[in-house]
């Protein structure tokens, strides 16, 4: 399994630490990282100084993510330009958020959730030729259709290329159990977000408030209540060899977070493993 971590948290890093983003992306080099996850908003205005950045460090990017409304203003065709970035920066994986929903029950929120899926069918089909995988996460808002196990396997079902991209942390927010959730859709992971969750304040934290009132907070990968370990254990169970890319938003240290979490998996992943870290 090889490591990645989110690029947002490596600018956050450079800014709280005063070090350039060369000298951040060196340091997690060095940690252990291979790749970086970046936002098509972070990459698309700074492509060639991207390449030039990365090829440098000798880091690579996993997968490029963007949100879009394709419930309601975009359709397929938008997501295209994903794509296409996606094909010109070498990632083999794009992360798709179709998009919120404005009702809660009726005739147009069903048809908002159809134009999602219409969407995505028409990605997967554009994506396919470049070899490029789509992929669909557990996203933690309760306007999203796509929060729980059972969402993500209907959307599987409905668009037959589409993958998901599982977020260990992300099924807590609507108060499923992650090891459920994953022997539901372990055939369909290709991607996974190492997301760690703390019910307790440690710093300055922001907290993401779950479905049920609870209060969740970013922590760096091991030292929180998700069971990461067990997922790990079962990832490699099933032969996995892909990216694991960590995730920690609005951590208040950024670099000491990411540096816990790497300690942690490396400390945590089999012998096997790490020798493809």
């Amino acid at each position: 399994m090889k490591l990645s971590v989110c690029y947002n948290h490596i600018l956050l890093a450079s800014e709280q630490t005063g070090l350039s983003l060369s000298e951040v992306l060196k340091k997690v080099k060095n940690m252990g990282i291979q790749s970086v996850a970046c936002s098509y908003e972070e990459l698309k205005p700074y492509t060639r100084e991207m390449k030039v950045l990365l090829k440098a460090v000798e880091l690579e990017i996993s997968c490029i993510y963007k949100y879009f409304d394709f419930g309601y203003e975009e359709t397929g065709e938008a997501g295209y330009g994903l794509i296409d970035l996606a094909e010109h920066m070498g990632a083999k994986f794009v992360l798709v958020i179709p998009g919120l929903l404005k009702e809660e029950v009726g005739i147009k929120r069903e048809q908002a959730i159809k134009h999602m899926v219409e969407a995505l069918r028409l990605m997967c089909d554009y994506a396919k030729d470049k070899g490029i995988t789509v992929t669909l996460e557990d996203y933690d808002n309760v306007c999203a259709p796509y929060t729980t196990a059972k969402e993500i396997l209907w959307f599987m079902e409905q668009v037959p290329d589409l993958k998901h991209t599982f977020d260990t942390g992300n099924y807590r927010y609507r108060g499923e159990d992650e090891i459920e959730a994953f022997e539901l859709l372990k055939d369909y992971i290709v991607y996974v977000h190492v997301k760690d969750r703390s019910t307790a304040m440690k710093g300055e934290e922001v907290a993401k408030i779950a479905a049920d009132g609870t209060a969740l907070f970013s922590t760096p990968v091991g030292s929180g209540v998700i069971k990461i370990k067990e997922i790990l254990d079962k990832l490699e169970f099933m032969g996995y060899d892909g990216t694991l890319n960590i995730e920690h938003f609005d951590a208040p240290n950024q670099l000491e977070y990411i540096e816990q979490s790497i300690r942690w998996l490396l400390k945590n992943i089999s012998t096997n493993s790490e020798k493809n870290i």
